[in-house]
């Protein structure tokens, strides 16, 4: 059974991204979504309940990546699977070839309470066949672009809610939302050092449960604290169908190119 949009937001992202993943993209529920009282946690928390999230079923989605640079504008089509295992679970993203651009496959397989891992393919040319996905390291994960959009390989796993240091600020409203913010540091990564992202202060509580996109905003800097990327969900990218919140779409803006990247689900 194919599950509801919302559900790929994180690996996407959960994501970030974002998920973000940005985002709780890899949950569903049959059940009308309800806000859970607020639970308070700390930075370490919040970020545990986020990555451990898992997915109730196996799913499959199909969407489109739209990428912008200046006046340049390309597409490429791709599918999203989401694989449940006996003690894993794992996250396939497939971008079709066109005729500029060459097919590519990343494999993230979600472990609970261990660190991503990632296979990744890209075909020679648009004509070629693809191979088998091959190991990639988390570190150039985070400098490889996926089908040349703005999202990284491990923009597409949320890696950054693993780092070690997660810190709790002071909440604030996106969107139009009170978020919780948490934010989060890993001063050796090549390039995104600290990620700071709102999440949704009313439903933090059914992460886990009933799958709500709670991640809205996600921002990432560099090492001269600048920031260089940030993913949103806009108030018209999510709406309520038969009870049900949906994800339409979810972008992604490089600061530092001005390209923007729109992930759109069918």
């Amino acid at each position: 059974m194919q599950l509801s949009k919302h559900t790929l937001a994180c690996a996407v992202a959960n994501a970030l991204f974002i998920a973000v993943c940005l985002t709780a993209p890899m949950l569903t529920s049959a059940e009308p979504l309800e806000p859970a009282p607020a639970v308070e946690l700390d930075g370490h928390g919040l970020a545990t309940q986020l990555s451990s999230m898992e997915p109730v079923e196996s799913s499959e989605i199909h969407g489109t990546l739209c990428i912008k640079l200046k006046r340049k504008h390309s597409e490429a089509p791709f599918v999203c699977k989401v694989i449940r295992r006996d003690t894993t679970w794992d996250s396939v993203f497939q971008a079709k070839a066109t005729e500029k651009t060459a097919a590519e496959t990343l494999v993230i397989i979600h472990t609970p309470g261990a660190p991503n891992r990632y296979l990744y393919a890209k075909a020679q040319s648009p004509t070629n066949t693809i191979v088998e996905p091959q190991p990639i390291s988390a570190e150039k994960a985070a400098v490889t672009a996926f089908a040349g959009s703005d999202y990284s390989l491990a923009d597409l796993g949320l890696d950054f809610l693993q780092w070690t240091s997660q810190e709790r600020l002071r909440g604030r409203t996106r969107l139009n939302r009170a978020c919780y913010v948490l934010e989060s540091r890993n001063d050796h990564a090549p390039e995104v050092v600290r990620v700071r992202s709102f999440i949704d202060r009313e439903y933090a509580g059914t992460l886990g449960s009933q799958g709500f996109p709670a991640i809205l905003v996600v921002e990432a800097y560099n090492p001269k604290n600048e920031m260089v990327k940030e993913f949103s969900l806009h108030g018209s990218s999510f709406k309520k169908v038969d009870g049900r919140y949906r994800l339409e779409q979810m972008e992604i803006t490089n600061l530092k190119t001005g390209s923007q990247t729109t992930m759109k689900f069918d």
